[in-house]
C-alpha cells in the first residue's frame, strides 16, 4: 500500500488552532480578531483565512478541538449513576469557565449561526446531535447496568441537559456568580432520584449525596473582573 506524506497545511491548521485556543484564553473571543490570530501564528491574514475557508470556519475548528479535549475527560471519568454523571458534567463546565473567552466563543457561534446558509450552521447542527447522542449513551449505559429504570426517557432527558447548559452558558456571561455546576449537577440528581433502581450488584449510590451548594439563589460570592 502507498504512503502518503501527512498534508504540510494540516499540521499548519493544527498549529493555528493551537494559537487561537491560547489567544482567545488570554485576551477572549471578542478582543482575538483573525488579523491577531494571523500574527501569533506568524502567518499573513490572507493565509490564515484561506487555510479554514472562513473566519466562521477556524472557529469551528476550535470549538471542535475545544470539545475533542473535553470528551476525553468525559470518557474517563463516569460514575455509575445519574448523579455521578451530572458530577462529570459539573466538573467539565467549571473547568471550562475558567477560560470565559472559549464560553463566549460557543454562545457566539451557536446565536450566529441560526441560519440556514450560515457558514458554521452544518456544524452547529452536528455538533448538537453528536451531544445529544453522547448524552443518550451514557445514561442508557446506566440504565443497561441497572443503576436506573429502564423507562427513563435517555433521548428526551439528553437534550433537556444539552439545553440547560447552553442556557447556563449565556447566564453565566452576564453574571459570572452563576454556578453553572451546582444547577447542572442538581438536574441530574432530580433525574436520578426519579428513575433510580437498586441493581443487583455493586453500590448504590446515595440519592442525598449533594454537591455544596453555592446558595439558595445558585450563585457564589460576588467574584472580581480580571
Amino acid at each position: 500500500m502507498a504512503q502518503h506524506d501527512p498534508d504540510p497545511d494540516d499540521a499548519e491548521r493544527d498549529e493555528v488552532i493551537a494559537v487561537a485556543l491560547e489567544l482567545i484564553a488570554l485576551t477572549g473571543y471578542s478582543a482575538s480578531t483573525t488579523s491577531e490570530l494571523a500574527a501569533a501564528a506568524g502567518l499573513p491574514e490572507a493565509q490564515l483565512i484561506d487555510l479554514f475557508g472562513s473566519r466562521e470556519a477556524l472557529f469551528a475548528e476550535v470549538i471542535r478541538r475545544r470539545d475533542e479535549l473535553d470528551a476525553g475527560q468525559f470518557v474517563g471519568e463516569l460514575g455509575p449513576t445519574v448523579a455521578d454523571f451530572g458530577r462529570t458534567i459539573g466538573r467539565l463546565v467549571r473547568q471550562n469557565s475558567r477560560v470565559p473567552g472559549l464560553v463566549q466563543l460557543f454562545s457566539s457561534v451557536i446565536a450566529e449561526a441560526t441560519p440556514a446558509d450560515h457558514p458554521s450552521h452544518g456544524f452547529v447542527v452536528d455538533r448538537y446531535r453528536q451531544a445529544d447522542t453522547m448524552v443518550t449513551d451514557a445514561l442508557e449505559r446506566i440504565v443497561g447496568d441497572g443503576y436506573a429504570d429502564r423507562d427513563m426517557p435517555s433521548p428526551m432527558i439528553a437534550v433537556l441537559l444539552t439545553s440547560l447548559i447552553d442556557g447556563l452558558q449565556t447566564q453565566w456571561l452576564y453574571d459570572r456568580r452563576l454556578d453553572m455546576g451546582a444547577h447542572i449537577e442538581l438536574f441530574c440528581r432530580l433525574v436520578d432520584n426519579s428513575y433510580r433502581v437498586t441493581p443487583n450488584a455493586g453500590p448504590r449510590a446515595n440519592p442525598d449525596d449533594a454537591p455544596e451548594a453555592p446558595s439558595e439563589t445558585g450563585r457564589t460570592a460576588e467574584v472580581s473582573e480580571s
